[in-house]
C-alpha cells in the first residue's frame, strides 16, 4: 500500500501532458487521477481544521471488497476520534491496484501536526499506509 495522498485543491492549477517521445517506453496512464478526473498531489499536506479534504489512496492486491479505513493520530500517537475518514468511492486501476477516493474531515484539530493511517483489511490481509500533516 502507498502512502495516502492529500489532494491539492489549490486553484489555478494546468495540468499539461506531453506527447509520448518516438522509440521510448510507454510511461502508462497519469498516475492521479480517479476516473476521468485527474488531480495533483499536495506537497506540504497543509490542511484546515474545519473542511473536508479529499484523499486518494493506492493498494495494491486487494479485492473490491475490502474493508478500508482511517485513523488520525496525534504527534505522540495519540488516536484522534473526532477527526472522521470516509471512503466516498473506488474502482480499479491496472495491474492489480485499486484506488479509493476519500475523504477526511479533520474536525477537532488543534493547530500542530498530525499523521493519517490508512488500513485496508480483507480477511487475514492487511495493508496500511501513512502521511503527515499539519493544521496551521
Amino acid at each position: 500500500m502507498k502512502p495516502p495522498l492529500f489532494v491539492d485543491a489549490t486553484p489555478g492549477w494546468a495540468l499539461v501532458k506531453a506527447p509520448q517521445r518516438p522509440n521510448t517506453p510507454d510511461p502508462g496512464p497519469y498516475p492521479f487521477a480517479f476516473g476521468a478526473q485527474t488531480f495533483i498531489p499536495t506537497a506540504g499536506s497543509r490542511i484546515g481544521a474545519q473542511t473536508d479534504v479529499p484523499v486518494y489512496v493506492m493498494v495494491d492486491n486487494v479485492e473490491a471488497d475490502a474493508v478500508l479505513r482511517g485513523e488520525v493520530r496525534s504527534s505522540d500517537g495519540r488516536s484522534i476520534p473526532s477527526a472522521a475518514f470516509q471512503v466516498l468511492k473506488s474502482e480499479p486501476a491496472g495491474k492489480g491496484t485499486r484506488v479509493f477516493l476519500c475523504s477526511l474531515r479533520p474536525e477537532g484539530l488543534a493547530r500542530g501536526r498530525y499523521s493519517l493511517m490508512v488500513m485496508a483489511r480483507k480477511g487475514e490481509k492487511e495493508a496500511q499506509g501513512v502521511s503527515s500533516f499539519e493544521v496551521p
